[in-house]
């Protein structure tokens, strides 16, 4: 029920997802044009990808603002807004990609992992 979550955790959890195994495809924002995937921003109309969020979390863009009790030497998230962004790059990735492909199955099991942390 949280609704804000300490900064170090979600840089935890972004290290997480670059180590992991699966996550190549997902480090960096699709370069349709060189993977020829022409209607991608057709489809995809807010592309994510984890240097974004990685970025994002440099600049303080998930910042939550309305705790005053919080202690300020601890940055805090909004929770919905950093994985809000999480899933959105698996979630285009299964709109985009063939259910049963392999990178389909890839971006659901991140996400399934995603959700358990």
């Amino acid at each position: 029920g949280d609704k804000a979550v300490p900064l170090h955790v979600c840089q935890k959890l972004v290290s997480k997802l670059q180590a992991h195994e699966l996550s190549g495809p997902f480090l960096e924002p699709v370069d349709a044009k060189s993977l020829g995937l022409f209607d991608y921003h057709k489809i995809i109309k807010k592309p994510m990808d984890i240097s974004t969020i990685e970025k994002r979390l440099k600049k303080s863009y998930y910042k939550f603002r309305t705790l005053s009790d919080a202690d300020p030497n601890v940055p805090l998230v909004d929770k919905e807004k950093f994985s809000g962004d999480v899933l959105l790059i698996f979630e285009n990735c299964m709109t985009y990609n063939e259910e049963g492909s392999e990178i389909y199955s890839w971006a659901a099991k991140l996400r399934k992992e995603f959700r358990k942390w």
